[in-house]
C-alpha cells in the first residue's frame, strides 16, 4: 500500500504533463531518439553517400577475408566431422 500511494503520483506526474510544458533536461531517451531521427532524415536525403558507404564496406570486407591468412582457420579432412577427431572415454579407458 505504502508502494502504491508513493509511485502512483509521481507516475501521473510524470505522465499527465501539460502538452506545452518541457522538462528542463532532457532524458537519454529523448536525446537518443532525436539523433536517431536527425541521422535517419540525412540518410534519406543522401541516399546515394548512403549506398556508396555500403559499397565501399563491402568491398573491404570481401578484401580483408582474402588478405587474411587462412591458417586462423581449422583445416578439416574431407569426410569427417570435429566429433569423429576428438578422443571418447572408451577409447582412453582401454
Amino acid at each position: 500500500m505504502v508502494i502504491s500511494l508513493t509511485t502512483t503520483p509521481m507516475m501521473c506526474a510524470l505522465l499527465l504533463r501539460l502538452p506545452g510544458a518541457r522538462p528542463a533536461r532532457r532524458s537519454l531517451l529523448d536525446r537518443s531518439i532525436a539523433w536517431y531521427e536527425r541521422t535517419l532524415g540525412w540518410s534519406l536525403r543522401h541516399g546515394v553517400w548512403v549506398m556508396l558507404a555500403l559499397a565501399v564496406t563491402v568491398a573491404l570486407n570481401v578484401l580483408l577475408f582474402t588478405i587474411i591468412p587462412k591458417a586462423f582457420f581449422r583445416r578439416r579432412i574431407p569426410g569427417s566431422s570435429p566429433a569423429a577427431s576428438s578422443p571418447t572415454r572408451a577409447s582412453r579407458s582401454s
